[in-house]
């Protein structure tokens, strides 16, 4: 004869106060449990809601420039320094995280502030603007006080015979490589005055450019003939020998960012309101469309772990998209997941992420840097351990159930700008006109003879090896 004991220990059950909370035993079989996924439901729906109530995404803004906000950058080490140039010519430096500006200079007299890079070692930032010149300044320490901008003179100077429009340091701390992009594309070395290579290829004037973080040889171009170009730096020459491929897009590219993790994505910010994500490896298609603005986009930007990426737009919008969108439905079109806006922010032409990936900072045209957080709903007080486990375990629910007809609505809902929401709701319909006439053709075109081109090839106009 077998005798079944139990055998508990006081302290597991019985605690010190009566303020303690207790771990509950629960068996997690499913037989004993039948009404596990109704709850889980329920609790899903509740989180969503709470989110949307609880969604308050902008924390506050950074006033002092006097003129539209053109280039930002983030110091490599101090994630809370951050440089930002205007349209009169006017750097400041700023710590975020108190709200105070560090210093203040003008950089380029009369003109905009087309370039604005920090060198991976943070010591050094360089700028270049439409006076067109290059100047390379020494960052300050974190004790400096406010210095007066006459003291404030830059450590070099490159001067050229065309203005500036865009400029980026290559991702290596022991390089001194820098490009510039004007009427070409110039490569210079710290050390040296003039320009060590230029490349060029069918272009007056070449709008923004980036190196790429891991292949630090290639760069990536955008040019005001519609163009976007791979070049490889190791080829010094100034015809099409460097490049790797060039595309011809049906509009204009205002802005560009390669994906961190992924150095082989690449996202394009347009003229035609969306945003074209493409693989180096395969440029004949761009891999997703990303459309949800109605004007020009300006302005576009990777998160540190490339998982999302952030845009600003004529439309006075900022967006946050998903870099790799649940594509199980093979579409061509992806939605951005969130849209932020202010009565007074007007058209966005800069935007960055915070190191940490928790914000983004968006400037625009008047002279306001303002500070949102990536999810909406998040909470920036400092949370206990039970507090961040109920977050979390809110999250995977509302994620299981996102595609149940409810929950998905809650989700989704945004609120639009009244001129967005208009322009929006005229574009589905002359989508689904689109569509119709499309679909009329095809059933009246004799069978073989209808050749539709696919979405994601329509922006191209053509490839030049």
């Amino acid at each position: 004869m077998k005798i079944g004991v139990i055998s508990r220990s006081r302290e597991e059950y019985v605690g010190e106060t009566k303020f303690d909370v207790l771990k509950q035993t629960r068996n997690l079989n499913p037989v004993y449990n039948p009404l596990e996924r109704p709850k889980e439901y329920t609790r899903a729906l509740n989180a969503a809601k709470i989110q949307r109530i609880y969604a308050q995404p902008f924390v506050y803004a950074l006033a002092g420039h006097t003129d539209s906000l053109w280039r930002m950058a983030f110091h490599p080490d101090r994630v809370s320094w951050l440089l930002s140039g205007s349209c009169d010519g006017e750097i400041k430096i700023w710590n975020v995280g108190i709200q105070k500006t560090i210093m203040s200079f003008a950089a380029h007299t009369s003109s905009f502030v087309q370039g604005l890079a920090v060198h991976p070692n943070g010591n050094v930032f360089l700028s270049c603007g439409t006076d067109k010149a290059i100047k390379a300044w020494h960052y300050p320490d974190e004790d400096t006080s406010a210095v007066e901008e006459t003291k404030y003179k830059p450590i070099k100077t490159w001067l050229s015979e065309s203005s500036f429009y865009d400029l980026d340091i290559r991702n290596d701390k022991n390089s001194n490589t820098f490009a510039t992009s004007s009427s070409e594309i110039a490569l210079y070395d710290y050390e040296r005055s003039n320009p060590i290579s230029t490349y060029t290829w069918g272009c007056d004037s070449i709008r923004a450019l980036k190196f790429n973080p891991v292949q630090k040889d290639v760069i990536v171009s955008a040019g005001y003939d519609r163009s976007l170009v791979l070049y490889d730096t190791r080829v010094s020459t100034t015809d099409s020998g460097s490049t790797v491929k060039k595309l011809i897009l049906a509009r204009n590219t205002n802005s560009l960012s390669w994906n961190p993790q992924e150095p082989f994505y690449f996202v394009a910010a347009n003229d035609d309101s969306n945003l074209y994500t493409f693989d180096m490896r395969r440029l004949k298609e761009s891999l997703y469309i990303h459309r949800d603005h109605i004007e020009a986009v300006m302005s576009v930007e990777y998160s540190p772990t490339g998982k999302y990426f952030v845009s600003g737009s004529f439309d006075k919008t900022v967006r946050i998209w998903n870099s790799h969108p649940d594509m199980s439905q093979n579409l061509a079109f992806t939605n951005s997941t969130e849209v932020y806006h202010t009565k007074r922010m007007q058209r966005v032409m800069s935007t960055i992420w915070s190191k940490d990936e928790k914000y983004v900072l968006s400037g625009s045209d008047e002279a306001n840097i303002r500070v949102w957080k990536s999810v909406a709903w998040s909470p920036t007080s400092l949370l206990v351990r039970r507090e961040k486990e109920k977050i979390n375990y809110e999250t995977k629910l509302t994620q299981r159930y996102k595609d149940l007809p409810e929950i998905k609505r809650i989700i989704r809902k945004r609120h639009l700008p009244k001129q967005v929401f208009a322009v929006k709701k005229l574009r589905k319909i002359q989508s689904q006109s689109k569509m119709r006439k499309e679909r009329r053709v095809k059933a009246h075109t004799k069978k073989g003879r209808y050749k539709k081109t696919p979405d994601k090839q329509k922006n191209i106009v053509s490839i030049v090896n």
